[in-house]
């Protein structure tokens, strides 16, 4: 049980790591529009790794976020 609370605890650490860096690297907006990706790179991962199967449903799901950020992007809403 310890080893499973080292493990959550550096994978908490590394990860808020990476936000502070994200934010001070390109800011507070894009880092809040990039943060979107997460469940899609989970869902990938999972489909990659653990041969889960996506339904429809999920795949509307990252194609939407996907749009959104690229439109976000091209649109330019994200001032700082």
């Amino acid at each position: 049980m310890a080893w499973f609370a080292l493990f959550v605890s550096l994978g908490v650490g590394v990860r808020l790591f990476f936000w502070a860096y994200a934010i001070q690297a390109i800011g507070s907006t894009r880092t809040s529009l990039y943060v979107n990706l997460v469940p899609v790179i989970a869902t990938v991962s999972a489909w990659v790794w653990l041969d889960e199967r996506l339904s429809p449903l999920q795949l509307l799901g990252a194609i939407a976020v996907i749009t959104g950020i690229i439109l976000s992007r091209r649109l330019n809403l994200h001032s700082e």
